[in-house]
């Protein structure tokens, strides 16, 4: 018998159930157009941890716009992420 994983919701939540409306629409722009200067701007003034954590782990992302995370984030969580990805040797 076969037992299926358990379902992981892909929505930006600010508890189980309830959906962080701006972190969520960020998310959906991020996948539709893609990561640029003027989302991560608004990600970093109105968003939260989550969607920021989010952002750094984007493929297309690029070594500024690690910097602002870096110099910017909104908890330290965010801020050791960013500074972690500049010290490792692809984006020296």
């Amino acid at each position: 018998m076969r037992i299926l994983p358990p379902y992981e919701d892909p929505r930006m939540t600010l508890q189980r159930g309830v959906v962080d409306d701006t972190s969520e629409s960020y998310r959906l722009e991020l996948i539709t157009n893609g990561i640029s200067t003027e989302l991560v701007g608004k990600i970093i003034e109105n968003g939260s941890a989550q969607i920021q954590n989010h952002c750094l782990d984007h493929p297309e992302i690029t070594r500024d716009l690690i910097k602002q995370f870096a110099e910017n984030g909104i908890t330290k969580k965010v801020k050791n992420k960013a500074n972690t990805k500049l010290k490792s040797k692809r984006w020296r």
